[in-house]
């Protein structure tokens, strides 16, 4: 496998991992600002720990049959919704 192979895995990778973390974040900072007390942190970290977690099992989900490059082509090539 050359370098620009793996370079492009690890790049479809750390995609898939940090996409519902990302998500799960944005919506602890939305709890964490609407109830701006200990309780907002305590949901901002259950967040961000669920966002971490559903990235590892997308991750290794989408890597048990294919690699993360043909996982997201075929994520990428999905008609939208009109």
């Amino acid at each position: 496998m050359t370098y620009l192979k793996k370079i492009i895995e690890i790049l479809a990778k750390i995609q898939i991992l940090f996409s519902p973390i990302l998500l799960f974040s944005f919506f602890g900072v939305i709890s964490y600002m609407y109830f701006d007390s200990v309780f907002g942190i305590i949901l901002l970290i259950f967040f961000i720990l669920s966002g971490i977690i559903l990235g590892i099992f997308f991750l290794r989900n989408s890597l048990k049959n294919e690699s993360a490059v043909k996982f997201m082509s075929r994520v990428n090539a999905s008609p939208d919704v009109p």
